[in-house]
């Protein structure tokens, strides 16, 4: 059984050191991308039955603030593009909820829950896209700064283990921070992003609006697609059009 992860500011920068990736491929900082091998994109490639795109925006048209568009975090820019093996792992519709609750710590076990409930693996090189429902209540009811500065469900400290031991190439969700807020560490702004994204060289993608893939995955029971965004120009918080692929 994993120890459980101590939360404050000393052990963070210990498993900063424990999932790091640095030197792994040669040249730093890591990025995890590195995992999208070219026969995990051939994989991806054969993953589409109905070739649907789906994208992971709100609708066109849709009145909400500048800054609320998916956004894409990587140690490097990469300027080919990302194209591979997307997975959905609908924690919200798992656990029979319109959306998680607010400050909620998703823990490794509910995420290897959510993934065998849906008949899924989390393979290495995947695109991971963890649906909570929070962008699409606070659509409905017009609460944009509590989404982008109020308390949301979340990843856990815990989590970065599960990052770092699956693979995983990019982590997007459909709230403002991929991890929950408020912080696990009193004081320490989004200690899992710094330990995933920086040392272990995960993407980590903001404001990925998940509904229609969640209706499209539910209606065929299948929970892995192909997919894709357009070249990153840069390493911060990169503006970016998600899209999957059915």
């Amino acid at each position: 059984m994993a120890k459980p992860v101590i939360l404050d500011a000393r052990a963070a920068k210990e498993l900063e050191v424990r999932y790091s990736n640095q030197g792994r491929w040669g040249e730093d900082p890591p990025t995890a991308l590195q995992f999208i091998t070219p026969d995990r994109v051939r994989v991806a490639c054969t993953l589409p039955r109905r070739g649907w795109p789906i994208p992971c925006t709100l609708p066109d048209g849709t009145p909400v603030p500048p800054n609320l568009v998916p956004r894409i975090s990587a140690t490097r820019p990469s300027p080919n593009g990302i194209a591979g093996r997307g997975v959905l792992l609908d924690l919200a519709r798992n656990e029979g909820l319109p959306r998680l609750p607010d400050g909620l710590a998703i823990a490794p076990e509910q995420l290897d829950a959510c993934a065998e409930s849906q008949g899924v693996t989390v393979e290495s090189g995947d695109i991971l896209l963890i649906r909570t429902g929070s962008l699409a209540d606070c659509h409905t009811r017009g609460c944009w700064e509590e989404y982008l500065w109020g308390p949301a469900p979340g990843l856990s400290l815990a989590c970065a283990r599960w990052l770092y031991e699956r693979e995983v190439a990019l982590v997007a969700a459909d709230t403002a921070s991929v991890e929950v807020r408020p912080s696990e560490i009193p004081g320490t702004e989004r200690p899992l992003r710094r330990i995933s994204l920086q040392h272990t060289g995960v993407l980590f993608g903001e404001n990925f609006h998940l509904d229609a893939l969640a209706e499209v995955c539910a209606a065929d029971g299948e929970h892995a697609f192909l997919f894709a965004v357009p070249p990153l120009s840069d390493t911060d918080a990169c503006i970016a059009r998600p899209l999957t692929i059915k």
